[in-house]
């Protein structure tokens, strides 16, 4: 039995016997025998093995020890123990709660063994069950007696100190989770620490400072000791924090709790502040004017840490961000161009905007000129466009139309454009060709009418397909057709050139292509080098000029001086590549390659010869060494080119191929649909036919900056860039974009999905990548960096390894973070590489002005009625008037009004935004109610606050089961846990008492939440939140909820018809309803709105905003800004820092905000 137990963790109780028998400091061997009771599977007399002080194991005293059994050797068994303390007889409270662990043992069987068998209860129904059931009667036979002895065995281990932590928890509000968890921290001296100093009961998940206190007082322990006094600070200083997200509060704060919670003259707030910093609870430090400010330790020590890790990736790492003469900016403005620039100086950077300003990129139409793409805008008149023909033709005339609501027109190869409903398009339809008719031309809005052709089919308009593009002619050093072999075939990873391919024909090809004083050596039976003669090797040179040199298949790409050169180039280009990684069957031409951005370069190739392409991708897998494993990503094309284009020169695939006479490459109009409203022109061109290429066969348009830039890095490194966010909403926000931008392998993550929630002991968490682990990324992209607290951006910096650029995206003017801290604010501040979007592009009209009225303090007006065509922009955003009283009516008023007369699905397009959770008329408990009512009214389960069809949101991160439906059993929980951020909204699909299913849009696996009786895990109301596991024990950061977001739901879910502006942070909806809600608490001179409150609410807004209430209200709010009254040093810590580093910081103006 004890060979079993040799390694394992557990208790036994010895007395010692004699004198040590060795020491060596601290370490001490001694010769012991068990304590009563004797159990006769361990040894009666052994050796002790530990760490004590002298003296401190007294003889012939007993001693529960917390340790290990060690293999047996010359000298007998041993037992190496890690603490100890004196044994204690066990008590009635923990002796009955113990018992009710194992199977059958209620309340009242556990009282009447207490009441036979007293402290030894426990040994007795563990050894000898037929004797506990005898004494408790028919209700405990002999069976589940024997079952309950089981589960007690289990339970031997620890089974002592198990009692007594529980005798000693008994009836002060711990969770059962505290015994377990003050075993792994403290073992056999859990007791002893706890009793001699209970308020480091903090330690333990669910124990704030009020139960530790109460815990303290309860124990007898003097109230005005002054260790209490300096716990009673330290609480305060954390307590001001959370309540208004300082890092730092006045240490004075803290004092008036103190003295209320030290009755008398015997408070010393100076001696306890000392104890305070001296035991590592608080932290201070002074102001340039010598006030003293006291901080929570591990807050401030995120915060310091957040400054040299931002000051020593500045001064010793040196990140090449792209440069922005690269083709993925050429739709940039010269203000964006300037604005990134600027934000991208530096390791960490920063890139600001307020809505509407460019973080999205006008959605002009591109042109198509002899040079490249540019923006309708950029246009002016005597410019040369290309033509229908693909011949450049000159731009007469423009034609400036205003701001405009615009349509996306989707090609059947997947191509789209954008134009106004009255633009014209020269269309043939399926009637016209079908009699041999010529084709009209059509206005967008003649085409949405009739995209159907009456048969269900949407191939009605057919457009035409251009001619062979061409460009100005460039010179190249590589011939066209050479460079097409080696991007199908070379590898550039060597120093030099290699080519490997055992077609005669395309090895002669090389030969014959290479420039002189160059020459193709092999060296192997397939394999080919390419050499300088004697001299430089000049194609090894231009391969390095060209940025392809080092690349890896994954990350070849086509250099624009190829993909803009003339027509025949480009087709001797196109020639070379499907010769090496083409294939056909006699009809049909395929390509193939694992290049993202070779991919993109190959439809711009194909298109711009007027073909088209349809494209699939995959991810194959193989099987290595019995592993199933994934391989490298597989774009597959399908091409479909013009009879007159020879797409192949080996003789192999050229005599195979039958060029289409039947069928040529043909583009169908197949969706219209309208994206918004923008300002657009229109240009008039010379020629027969007025018609120019725009963006037929552009990849990308309507994306964010970032979209721009992660397509930039991944076209230079490949797949080594992340994209997070920090929250569910945000990520996916920009997830569509990227997808709608056609971006693929790049997945925006939430930042707590990015580096990893992992589980850890009683249902706490921290994250997998730190400092040990960091992400495995070159850049980091973070956007929605207004909502970062001090906390969170201490655990992402962690995270980042040596060499990673990291890149902030953010509205420095919108809501403070959630969490402690202004780190934003702050590295912009201190001048950190940043810059600043102010052009607006998006979000045109009202709402922008206003925004940038509230952002500028101005005064500003909202429209007198919703009009979203307004001539000069849109008119979306309204006040609804109305008083106190009637303000939620109002509300359901207004969204019965979009539910009858609007397009605007009231439930999933509009958002109702509330300041507060409770106590207003206009709070979000009260309103959800209403709203739920109005919105979905059916009858339901009456035993749950749910109904199928609801809106509802998960109030805190929380790992939840998914929800599995089988046939007789209904809805069922499964093994896997999905991760459910706070704030992210779903539906309920499913609901009853007990459960209820939501499929929330971040997975496709619906999750199945239990209901119960909700037990809140904090202290008190005055307590404030627990915290979650390492990454909060290590930042000092608190649960983000509060009190008055705790639901009567049963669980963390609840409504999301009205939500808080705080938890719509990171979202956008098409319709935003704003209270102005006249609750002191909302409003009041220390209510929660406030001017970055209202600003944004409103930018919630895609496509109009309603504030419902008095106009005052709105202006009163405006008055208050919160941001710069959070207390933070991180300006101050990063400038002092740079100064010593030799960092050079921008100097900023004092007056930002």
């Amino acid at each position: 039995m004890l060979t079993a137990m040799v390694s394992q963790l557990t208790e036994i109780c010895a007395v010692p016997i004699g004198d040590e028998k060795y020491r060596r400091e601290l370490f001490c061997i001694l010769t012991a025998r068990q304590a009563p009771p004797i159990r006769e599977d361990l040894p009666r007399q052994f050796s002790l093995l530990g760490d004590a002080e002298p003296g401190e194991l007294k003889a012939l005293l007993p001693y529960r020890l917390w340790g290990r059994w060690q293999p047996a050797n010359q000298y007998g068994e041993s037992f190496r123990f890690d603490s100890f303390a004196p044994a204690q007889p066990h008590g009635r409270a923990g002796v009955v709660r113990y018992l009710q662990q194992a199977r059958h043992v209620g309340p009242a069987t556990a009282e009447t063994l207490w009441e036979e068998f007293h402290g030894d209860a426990v040994r007795i129904l563990r050894e000898t069950p037929e004797r506990a059931a005898e004494a408790v009667g028919p209700r405990f036979s002999i069976e589940k007696a024997r079952e309950a002895a089981a589960d007690l065995a289990k339970l031997a281990a620890a089974e002592n100190l198990t009692i007594q932590l529980m005798d000693l928890f008994d009836g002060r509000g711990f969770g059962r989770s505290c015994v377990q968890q003050a075993l792994k921290l403290w073992g056999a001296k859990a007791v002893e620490v706890l009793t001699r100093d209970p308020h480091r009961a903090q330690a333990l998940r669910g124990v704030g400072f009020i139960k530790a206190d109460k815990f303290y007082l309860d124990l007898g322990k003097p109230p005005a000791k002054l260790k209490r006094q300096a716990y009673c600070l330290s609480y305060a200083t954390l307590k001001a924090s959370d309540q208004q997200g300082h890092v730092w509060v006045r240490w004075e704060d803290g004092v008036e709790y103190l003295r209320a919670a030290v009755a008398g003259a015997d408070v010393s707030p100076e001696k306890a502040l000392t104890l305070a910093t001296r035991g590592r609870l608080l932290k201070t430090k002074r102001d340039a004017y010598g006030r003293l400010w006291a901080a929570d330790i591990r807050r401030a020590a995120a915060e310091e840490y957040v400054c040299r890790h931002l000051i020593d990736a500045l001064a010793g790492e040196t990140i090449e961000w792209p440069s922005l003469d690269r083709p993925e900016f050429a739709e940039l403005t010269d203000h964006q161009r300037s604005e990134l620039a600027k934000a991208l100086s530096g390791t960490v950077s920063l890139l600001g905007g307020r809505p509407g300003t460019g973080k999205a990129q006008p959605v002009d139409a591109k042109v198509l000129t002899p040079t490249g793409w540019i923006n309708m805008g950029q246009i002016t008149p005597g410019m040369n466009v290309i033509g229908d023909e693909g011949k450049a033709v000159r731009v007469t005339a423009i034609h400036p139309q205003g701001f405009r609501t615009v349509y996306r027109v989707t090609m059947s190869d997947g191509a789209s454009t954008e134009c106004t409903e009255d633009h014209l398009w020269y269309t043939t339809t399926r009637q016209e060709r079908k009699n041999c008719w010529a084709g009209k031309v059509r206005t967008t809005a003649e085409i949405m009418k009739t995209l159907d052709r009456g048969d269900g089919s949407i191939t009605n308009h057919q457009i035409p397909m251009t001619k062979p593009v061409e460009f100005t002619q460039k010179e190249w050093i590589i011939h066209p057709y050479l460079m097409g072999l080696l991007l199908g075939d070379g590898c550039f990873r060597a120093g030099y050139a290699k080519f490997t391919n055992p077609e005669p024909f395309l090895i002669d090809a090389v030969r014959n292509l290479l420039p002189n004083g160059v020459q193709l050596k092999q060296y192997k039976n397939i394999d080919y080098a390419i050499t300088g003669d004697g001299g430089q090797n000049v194609v090894t040179a231009e391969l390095e000029r060209l940025g392809l040199m080092g690349k890896r298949s994954p990350d070849k790409h086509i250099p624009n001086v190829y993909l803009y050169g003339s027509a025949v180039n480009r087709l001797a280009l196109l020639q070379g590549m499907l010769d090496t990684d083409g294939y056909t069957d006699g009809h049909n031409i395929e390509y193939t390659t694992s290049s993202p951005h070779l991919a993109m370069g190959f439809i711009f190739l194909v298109q711009s010869l007027g073909g088209t392409v349809s494209l699939t991708d995959r991810i194959p897998t193989y099987v290595n060494n019995g592993e199933k494993r994934n391989g490298a990503r597989s774009f597959r094309f399908l091409v479909s080119l013009a009879s007159a284009v020879e797409p192949f020169r080996l003789p192999r695939k050229r005599d195979a191929y039958i060029p289409k006479t039947k069928y040529p490459p043909r583009r169908y109009i197949v969706a219209v649909e309208p994206c918004g409203i923008k300002n657009c022109q229109c240009i008039s061109v010379e020629g027969t036919t007025g018609l120019y290429l725009t963006n037929d066969f552009i990849v990308t348009h309507n994306s964010f900056t970032l979209v721009r830039l992660v397509r930039a890095i991944t076209a230079i490194h490949g797949q080594c860039v992340a994209v997070m966010a920090p929250t569910g909403k945000a990520a996916q926000r920009v997830k569509e974009l990227m997808a709608e931008a056609r971006l693929t392998g790049v997945k925006p993550t939430t930042i707590h999905s990015g580096l990893g929630v992992a589980k850890v002991h009683e249902g706490g968490w921290q994250f997998q990548h730190d400092e040990r682990n960091p992400l495995k990324c070159r850049f980091l992209i973070v956007e929605e960096a207004s909502m970062l607290g001090t906390g969170l951006l201490r655990s992402l910096l962690a995270a980042r390894a040596r060499g990673c650029g990291v890149l902030f995206v953010g509205d420095v003017n919108q809501l403070p973070p959630v969490e402690y801290g202004a780190p934003l604010r702050d590295m912009i501040a201190a001048g950190l590489p940043y810059g600043e979007l102010r052009e607006i592009h998006r979000n045109a009209g009202t709402i922008v002005r206003v925004c940038s009225a509230i952002v500028d303090g101005q005064p500003w007006q909202p429209d007198e009625q919703i009009d979203l065509q307004a001539e000069g922009g849109p008119k979306n955003l309204v006040l609804v008037p109305a008083g106190k009283a009637s303000a939620p009516a109002a509300v359901c008023h207004l969204l019965e009004t979009l539910r009858d007369t609007s397009p605007y699905d009231p439930v999933w397009d509009v958002q109702v935004l509330v300041a507060v959770n409770d106590r207003s008329t206009l709070s979000r408990k009260i309103l959800n109610r209403q709203l739920q009512d109005l919105l979905n009214p059916q009858a339901g389960d009456r035993t749950t606050p749910f109904r199928v069809g609801d809106k509802v949101i998960q109030l805190r991160n929380q790992f939840i089961p998914s929800a599995i439906e089988t046939k007789g059993k209904g809805w069922t929980s499964s093994d896997d846990k999905l991760l459910v951020a706070n704030g992210e909204i779903g539906r309920v699909i499913h609901a009853e008492e007990k459960k209820t299913i939501v499929q929330f849009p971040s997975s496709d696996q619906p999750v199945i939440v239990f209901r119960g009786s909700r037990r809140n895990a904090d202290d008190s109301a005055d307590d404030g939140p627990e915290t979650t596991g390492e990454h909060a024990k290590a930042t000092g950061t608190r649960d983000p909820q509060k009190d008055d977001e705790r639901t009567d739901t049963g669980c963390d879910l609840d409504l999301a018809y009205a939500v808080t502006t705080f938890k719509a942070q990171g979202s956008q909806f098409p319709i935003a309803v704003y209270c102005l809600d006249e609750y002191p608490g909302a409003s009041g001179e220390f209510g929660v709105m406030s001017r970055e409150h209202l600003y944004t609410g409103i930018s919630r807004a895609q496509k109009a905003c309603f504030l419902v209430g008095m106009k005052h209200v709105a202006d009163s709010v405006c008055r208050k800004v919160f941001l710069n009254r959070r207390k933070t040093f991180m300006q101050e810590t990063l400038r002092e820092m740079a100064a010593k580093a030799g960092v050079k910081l921008r100097i900023v103006d004092s007056d930002l905000w």
